[in-house]
């Protein structure tokens, strides 16, 4: 039987799709983009979504926390990614993705970002959460806040960013880990 062969130009489409790959397949993980998007979603992942959707893509998380506003709090470490999730209806209500700089919005802000750069872009907070180094700067309309924790190494730059339902960040974390409130 016969061989046939691809056409040219289909031939050339088939191997710059595999060359494309092979090179994002190389990237290190912190080079491939983690879009954040406030009041929805953060890469792949999206409010509302089932924790098991998240660990069959990314495998198991680090054993979940219960939190005193009843939801659990889950990790995939290795992706900087965590999630809170109901107990009760078990969809996630808020995201976090920290230490990776592909965590970003798609003016470019997020994970390394300065607080001047979010204030340009967001204006100013609509709450700001203190404590221990760190400050929390919370855009609750957007559904988007942004840590800068002094503690974790990254100066005054942006370590963790958190997509939440537009309008429920005090629902969510009504006691934040942050200790004061201005």
């Amino acid at each position: 039987m016969p061989v046939r062969r691809l056409r040219v130009p289909r031939a050339r489409t088939v191997a710059l799709i595999i060359s494309a790959g092979l090179v994002l397949a190389a990237l290190p993980a912190h080079a491939q983009s983690n879009p954040v998007v406030p009041g929805r979603s953060i890469g792949l992942f999206h409010l509302g979504d089932s924790v098991e959707i998240v660990s069959e893509m990314l495998g198991p998380p680090l054993p979940p926390a219960l939190l005193p506003q009843a939801v659990l709090s889950y990790h995939w470490p290795l992706r900087h990614l965590g999630a809170l999730v109901d107990v009760v209806t078990r969809k996630i209500v808020a995201l976090s993705g920290s230490d990776d700089a592909g965590y970003r919005t798609a003016g470019g802000l997020g994970v390394g970002s300065s607080p001047n750069a979010i204030r340009s872009a967001y204006g100013r907070a609509e709450t700001v959460d203190y404590g221990d180094g760190a400050i929390m700067l919370v855009y609750d309309r957007a559904g988007v806040a942004f840590l800068i924790d002094h503690a974790a190494g990254k100066g005054d730059r942006v370590s963790t960013v958190f997509v939440f339902a537009r309008g429920t960040y005090r629902d969510i974390f009504p006691v934040t880990a942050l200790a004061g409130r201005r």
